[in-house]
């Protein structure tokens, strides 16, 4: 059942609606969490399931659903590294996934699967980084929740580094106003490929926030463009991290939003690669092998 999600998950969101639906979408670590656990948690939902299903329709649609949510659990994946499973089961179809995002426990009895379901189910994490680049300097924050604190990592700290290793053409340029384009375009460049190695390993969504000018160059060179919520204009070079948090609160308010944002923003990137062909109905096809 570990199969191609591309063709799965088309199907599944193209079947039309055949009673009874069962849609579970529940934690699943195998590897960090006890099989046995794992086994108690399922039995529970699919006791509540077979109450549910039995009540409301004859045995002779009731139970062949019921035997092929069964099969489906007995088929599960314990050698998975992924977060999570998410199972389809009507008359008609039965799927699972294992997905690579942390959600909350549902169950869904007579309703369509559709993303909805995962994006509501998803866990409110409010993790995110925020890149503060001005013309002289870059810094980077984590924000989690209430905690919002400076990032030591490999991101370049400040221009100034990069004046004595421009050639020796630039050097001796003239106009200054080439010299300092060339130096920033090339603090930005280093800036963009820290965030790069910064990325792999938090996998955030990402907030950029600096001056029009700066951040038209940054948008310019980066190769992580996939990655930006939002980019925020003004000077905020001299902002403390307790200042820079309050300006960032009213961007990651509505967090439901940044995250809808940050999958479409992995929509365009698999698009641009070519890696799927439903839109919307893919997002989590992409989201599994990139989170």
């Amino acid at each position: 059942m570990f199969q191609d999600i591309t063709k799965d998950y088309a199907e599944v969101l193209g079947t039309q609606k055949n009673l009874p639906c069962i849609s579970i979408i529940m934690p699943f670590e195998p590897k960090m969490s006890l099989k046995e656990e794992l086994h108690h948690r399922l039995k529970i939902a699919t006791d509540k399931i077979k109450v549910q299903v039995m009540a409301d329709y004859p045995p002779e649609k009731a139970t062949p659903v019921l035997q092929k949510l069964q099969q489906v659990i007995k088929d599960l994946n314990y050698n998975t590294h992924k977060k999570t499973i998410a199972i389809f089961v009507s008359p008609a179809i039965d799927k699972v996934y294992y997905l690579d995002i942390p959600v909350e426990e549902k169950i869904i009895l007579d309703d369509s699967f559709e993303i909805r379901d995962l994006i509501y189910s998803k866990k409110q994490i409010h993790k995110y980084l925020l890149a503060e680049l001005n013309g002289n300097s870059t810094k980077i924050y984590l924000g989690n929740g209430a905690h919002f604190v400076k990032v030591i990592s490999n991101v370049p700290g400040n221009i100034a580094a990069y004046k004595t290793d421009l050639p020796e053409r630039v050097g001796n340029f003239t106009d200054s106003s080439n010299k300092k384009e060339i130096l920033l375009n090339k603090f930005l460049k280093h800036t963009d490929q820290g965030l790069t190695l910064l990325l792999q390993a938090y996998q955030l969504p990402l907030f950029v926030m600096g001056t029009p000018k700066t951040i038209g160059h940054f948008k310019s060179i980066t190769r992580n463009a996939k990655h930006v919520i939002e980019y925020i204009h003004g000077n905020f070079e001299e902002k403390t991290a307790p200042e820079l948090y309050e300006i960032m609160e009213p961007f990651v308010g509505d967090w439901k939003k940044v995250i809808q944002a940050d999958l479409l923003n992995q929509i365009d990137e698999a698009v641009s690669l070519n890696k799927i062909s439903v839109g919307i109905s893919e997002v989590w096809k992409t989201a599994a092998q990139k989170r």
